[in-house]
């Protein structure tokens, strides 16, 4: 007779047996499970981990230290007795030891957040409050899922570790059972990503399916914003073609400085291409270049010069790649459309896509010039809010990248000329830069 816990795996591989892995780790005390990062960078990434590895995340990430073994062992009890995991988060993010550095999440806001969510909000619209409990539901199954594709890659990552231990006497057997249990675990995995993707995409669509119903939709508010009217706006106020080429020229040099040898033959996405004057640099320079718009007209006139142009959501485009496998995102006169939540994502997606060393371009009004702020930006009228230059570089910085550099563009031909103190403060006030560049380099 064999023990219990030596009984063969379960026929079926669709239904695994979790606690017989978990058995497994007796078999080698010095097999290691998946190690958590340095720190978080959000917190959706830290509460993605769970056991000892969270611990030991939410301890580097508040408070820049390993936990010691009695403080492991007590929030692991803490976890197994039903304490949740933003409950411990909290009590290490406001500890007096995690005072001393003020740079971390503010839990007691998202707390707020999440009570705030929970109470009906008057004066909505009634014929798009399901599409909004539409968005909720695909975002909170989204998040469940992304949640299980790590807890099974890090069991997969322990099942391969497992494997090496034929070497010790393993029997080939109990092997061969590790390697099958190894492969259903992965083609699971790969079927929660492709889910993952495709609520995604619903989300997007419940999200346009809402701007629809919003009030003026549909109903004169917007129906001078057709398809055809951003490109005749542009060629109106922004300029012809040639002129923003030689504008975009200055960003070359700073990619030839900028990205080694093998960044410069990955691929470069221009997030809102427009009539695709940057692409048709990138493409002079030798660069793989795609564009990302989602005017059909855009998209049409791209295609037409022969350009790589998908029509679609910059940001949902990012969430389809993979991990560090993009040399350059730009993103000219983009960010300015976005609401603050938005800008957040495409940092985030950002980030995760480039490749260690990667660049990210953001060109944007400089409200630091009056009459851009006060005047020239709202003539676009779907501008949301002028970002002062101070704020991009924070939010770069926040967000993970390492270098981040400043450059102000366009300043105005037609200054005072005059030496006087007033006279410069008047130049710098009125008639300085109109533009400003955000490049942030991902950390190596």
């Amino acid at each position: 007779m064999t023990a219990p816990h030596e009984q063969e795996p379960h026929k079926d591989a669709k239904y695994l047996d979790w606690r017989a892995s978990e058995r497994l780790a007796d078999l080698d005390q010095s097999v290691v499970s998946a190690i958590p990062p340095q720190h978080a960078s959000s917190l959706d990434e830290l509460f993605a981990w769970n056991g000892e590895a969270f611990v030991t995340l939410a301890f580097r990430t508040f408070l820049h230290r390993a936990p010691s073994e009695s403080e492991l062992c007590d929030h692991l009890a803490q976890l197994r007795a039903g304490t949740a995991k933003h409950d411990l988060a909290a009590s290490l993010r406001y500890s007096p030891e995690a005072q001393i550095d003020n740079r971390h999440f503010d839990l007691k806001r998202q707390r707020l957040r999440s009570s705030l969510e929970n109470i009906p909000v008057l004066g909505r619209i009634l014929s798009w409050s399901l599409a909004l409990l539409g968005v909720g539901r695909a975002k909170r199954t989204l998040h469940a899922h992304q949640h299980e594709i790590s807890s099974l890659r890090s069991e997969i990552n322990r099942l391969h570790a497992l494997l090496d231990v034929r070497s010790r006497g393993l029997c080939r057997d109990t092997v061969e059972s590790h390697e099958v249990l190894a492969h259903d675990m992965n083609e699971k995995a790969s079927a929660l990503w492709d889910e993952t993707r495709s609520l995604w995409a619903m989300a997007g669509e419940l999200q346009s399916a809402i701007n629809e119903l919003q009030p003026g939709a549909g109903s004169g508010g917007d129906a001078a914003l057709d398809k055809d009217f951003y490109i005749a706006f542009e060629n109106h106020f922004r300029g012809a073609e040639d002129e923003i080429r030689q504008r975009m020229a200055f960003y070359l040099p700073l990619l030839d400085e900028l990205l080694s040898a093998e960044l410069k033959t990955a691929t470069m996405v221009d997030i809102g291409c427009g009539r695709g004057e940057w692409l048709s640099l990138l493409r002079e320079a030798g660069y793989d270049g795609i564009g990302i718009d989602l005017n059909d007209r855009n998209v049409s006139i791209c295609r037409d010069k022969g350009f790589e142009v998908v029509k679609g959501d910059g940001i949902a485009w990012l969430r389809e790649r993979e991990n560090q496998s993009l040399g350059l995102i730009s993103v000219f006169h983009v960010i300015e459309h976005l609401p603050l939540a938005q800008l957040n994502a495409l940092l985030v997606e950002a980030l995760r896509s480039l490749k260690p060393g990667g660049v990210l371009i953001l060109e944007t009004p400089n409200p630091e010039n009056l009459v851009t702020a006060a005047h020239r930006f709202y003539t676009d009228p779907t501008h949301k809010n002028p970002i002062p230059p101070d704020l991009t570089e924070f939010l770069l910085r926040h967000k993970g990248f390492g270098e981040v550099y400043i450059h102000r563009l366009h300043p105005v031909q037609n200054a005072i000329a005059e030496d006087s103190e007033t006279a410069q403060r008047l130049n710098a006030l009125l008639y300085g830069p109109q533009d400003y560049a955000a490049i942030a380099v991902k950390p190596r």
